[in-house]
């Protein structure tokens, strides 16, 4: 399904935008996909029966307990550990890049630069580990993100491989050692293995498309690039016409077809190049299905905001928002969505409110990235319709 295409003419139809096609639905695993996940899963249980027959019969094996509760607390720390280890491995080759690290989160804990530490229990949206990187120039190259993927897993392997090198020269294997092994190394592996389609996030899937898709790893360094120009302060108007040519310059069934042909429908937005802004969501709206659940909210917010602010289809806008899950992850999308509805229907002063709900709820946003260019947009929104309602009240 790979194609080299450009941007999207605008006299082509909207059909999905217009909802005279339904939004495609999620992607869903194959059945190959399946069968790996309970192969994975069948090895992981057979390797938890093996370590404890081996620590068993180790005459320098300590006795443990055998209750359930006590195997799941000490399998979770430890997984937690890998995942933790996996993000430091990212972020330490990343730094060998060049690169620079703005924060690195696991679950519900974040670190951003300089050294914070914060929690976030209400914004689980990853659920593992996710670490922010950008050129420090705003120049980023393949190899770059070649040495920042491969980090990860690189770090997996080796911690395992050092703990189990350490206590076997110890002569002593504990349990736990045995699983952090089987652990560590499991995730080190599975993170290697491109995962087509549904799971097309892996380092290892990401790493492939750089070394054999040329079309995909200049729209990989683009979206970097493009991302380094916001932390830089510029505005979507303001981004480079050529990275966003060569961030939409390729198509396939991967999130970043999504992420590149979304960052060219909002500065084609803000430029108010409505035509060309409509075709670009289309295509995010083609290929939502092969994204995550949290950004396939942003566009059927986005598809309500665009119908009543540009095409004043109040109907269609609030067909979309019936569409919205009703607490989606991403916060402020429904009041958002809302407040363009009450705008077309001439109602400024309730959307200013529903704009101030809207920033309220980016204030609690932990991805400060996103929060930062997410409301100097909403900002810019806001002050517009202020202007508005007080020429209206004067």
């Amino acid at each position: 399904m790979a194609s080299s295409t450009g941007i999207l003419k605008s006299s082509l139809p909207t059909p999905i935008l217009d909802r005279i096609a339904p939004l495609p639905f999620k992607a869903r695993a194959q059945w190959w996909q399946l069968l790996i996940g309970a192969a994975f899963g069948a090895a992981g249980a057979l390797g938890v029966w093996y370590t404890r027959q081996l620590s068993g019969k180790s005459p320098h094996s300590h006795a443990r307990s055998n209750h359930p509760i006590l195997l799941v607390i000490e399998v979770t720390l430890l997984a937690y550990l890998a995942i933790v280890l996996h993000e430091t491995g990212h972020f330490v080759a990343g730094k060998i890049s060049g690169l620079q690290i703005r924060f690195m989160r696991v679950g519900p804990v974040q670190v951003n630069i300089p050294f914070r530490v914060s929690f976030h229990w209400k914004n689980l949206v990853e659920a593992g580990g996710v670490i922010s990187m950008l050129p420090k120039t705003g120049e980023i190259s393949s190899r770059q993100l070649l040495i920042l993927l491969a980090g990860g897993p690189a770090a997996n392997l080796l911690s395992a491989g050092v703990v189990f090198s350490i206590f076997k020269a110890l002569g002593n294997l504990p349990l736990l050692v045995w699983y952090f092994v089987a652990i560590s190394a499991g995730l080190g592996l599975v993170n290697l293995i491109p995962f087509p389609g549904l799971l097309s996030t892996s380092d290892g899937t990401r790493m492939l498309m750089i070394l054999r898709q040329k079309g995909s790893a200049e729209r990989l360094v683009a979206i970097f690039q493009l991302f380094a120009a916001f932390v830089q302060g510029k505005d979507f108007e303001d981004l480079p016409d050529q990275l966003i040519a060569r961030a939409t310059a390729f198509k396939d069934r991967s999130p970043d077809t999504v992420s590149a042909f979304a960052i060219a429908y909002y500065a084609a937005f803000s430029r108010h190049e409505d035509d060309r802004a409509a075709q670009l969501l289309e295509t995010c709206l083609e290929y939502s299905r092969f994204t995550f659940s949290s950004v396939r909210d942003a566009l059927v917010s986005d598809a309500a905001v665009f119908q009543a602010l540009r095409r004043k289809r109040v109907d269609l806008a609030q067909q979309w928002l019936a569409d919205l899950s009703k607490k989606p992850k991403f916060p402020g999308l429904r009041p958002r969505a809302e407040a363009a509805i009450l705008e077309a229907q001439a109602n400024i002063g309730a959307a200013v409110s529903k704009l101030e709900e809207t920033e309220t709820a980016l204030l609690q946003w932990p991805n400060a990235l996103q929060r930062e260019v997410s409301l100097r947009g909403l900002r810019k929104w806001k002050a517009e319709l202020q202007a508005q309602h007080a020429v209206v009240n004067r």
